[in-house]
């Protein structure tokens, strides 16, 4: 089987590759000002080249040294560990192997007499192989947080009304809705529906002192709840998110 080829670096590390890139020569180094204050300087053969200075503690200086030295060996790292990962075979393939491997071992000694036991643990991992490929084409749902302009088509136009919104990461999306779409939304949002006080843009976060914090909004109503562990916080805000598809599935089910 042909290995995987390696994925590019992401769009955020290629943005620190760039940056590594364009950053002066290393290695660099720690000394004081005149003033006693911690500055960062690189050694040229015309002197010292200041590289930033007025540095608040010496600790915060020589972080960025370390950081210039040691930021492109990282880079390497994450480059050389996703061309290993991408060289491993996936996981559905080597469990496709090891039925194989299974049929063309054949039943040993203590199936023998049952040869269905053995037929059936080939079938379990063909079948265990075809959820995870299942499981890993299905997409992850795009949910749009923000509505900000309608476009009608042109009469010469396929007569689909595009929405442009914007999505909970924060990307650009397009909703492209035909005629026939559009009655359905019509209906959901008909007059005399009140706004459904499911919970949206639910969001787990970090705080500085340590604490998770999960946050969301009841229509537009911002609502928070702090825990101790980020167990404990994404537990329950997949709580408030089953919620929310379940008050909506019994929207679109006239329930609601």
């Amino acid at each position: 089987m042909s290995a995987l080829a390696p994925e590019p670096l992401p769009q955020d590390l290629r943005g620190v590759a760039q940056r590594v890139a364009d950053a002066t020569a290393g290695p660099w180094l720690v000394a004081d000002d005149e003033f006693a204050r911690p500055l960062v300087y690189r050694e040229t053969p015309g002197g010292a080249n200041v590289i930033a200075e007025s540095f608040a503690t010496e600790a915060d200086a020589q972080f960025v040294c370390t950081a210039r030295e040691r930021m492109p060996q990282l880079l390497a790292e994450v480059t050389r560990l996703r061309e290993e990962l991408a060289a491993h075979q996936p996981r559905p393939a080597v469990l496709r192997e090891a039925a194989n491997g299974l049929v063309a071992l054949g039943p040993l000694d203590s199936l023998v007499s049952a040869p269905a036991a053995w037929t059936e643990a080939i079938e379990t991992i063909r079948r265990m192989a075809d959820q995870i490929e299942a499981d890993a084409r299905a997409p992850e749902p795009l949910v749009v947080s923000r509505f900000d302009v309608a476009m009608e088509p042109a009469p010469e136009e396929e007569p689909v009304l595009t929405i442009g919104c914007i999505a909970e990461d924060g990307r650009p999306v397009a909703l492209l809705l035909d005629p026939e779409t559009r009655r359905k939304v019509h209906e959901w949002t008909r007059s005399g529906l009140p706004p459904l006080r499911a919970p949206r843009n639910v969001r787990v976060v970090s705080t500085e002192a340590g604490t998770w914090r999960v946050r969301w909004y009841i229509r537009q109503n911002r609502k928070a709840k702090s825990f101790s562990t980020e167990e404990q916080a994404n537990a329950y805000a997949e709580g408030l998110r089953e919620k929310a598809r379940e008050m909506h599935a019994a929207r679109e089910r006239g329930e609601a």
